[in-house]
């Protein structure tokens, strides 16, 4: 038992400092020959739409990891905290949810896994 929780607080401080020191900090794409439609802006853009947005062919992307990581509207008013407990109590919960949350290593279908935390009961 004391080995888990252990590996419970190593874990947590690991992707706490994945969070604020992403290995990958910026990360471009480029759309392939045909354009795609993203899906409709969630409640961090400053102005968000209910229609997707479309990207023409062959559009170079460039998204930064370590500027989602730090949002404050995704990670709370402590988004530039280091805080290992949040991997620990309620919030784990609201970052798991949603998988683009925490893309330290990128994300999609060629990320590099790591091992998942099991759901952990909130702290009263």
């Amino acid at each position: 038992r004391t080995i888990y929780l252990i590996w419970k607080l190593v874990h947590a401080v690991i992707n706490e400092t994945l969070r604020l020191f992403p290995p990958v900090p910026l990360n471009v794409r480029e759309t392939r020959t045909e354009g795609v439609l993203l899906p409709p802006a969630d409640r961090t853009y400053p102005q968000p739409s209910h229609e997707p947005t479309y990207l023409p062919p062959q559009t170079i992307v460039t998204y930064l990891p370590i500027l989602t990581q730090r949002n404050k509207a995704l990670w709370g008013e402590d988004a530039d905290v280091f805080d290992p407990e949040r991997w620990l109590d309620c919030r784990l919960k609201r970052f798991t949810e949603n998988p683009m949350m925490y893309t330290p290593f990128s994300g999609g279908p060629r990320i590099v896994r790591t091992p998942s935390l099991p759901n952990l009961p909130c702290k009263s």
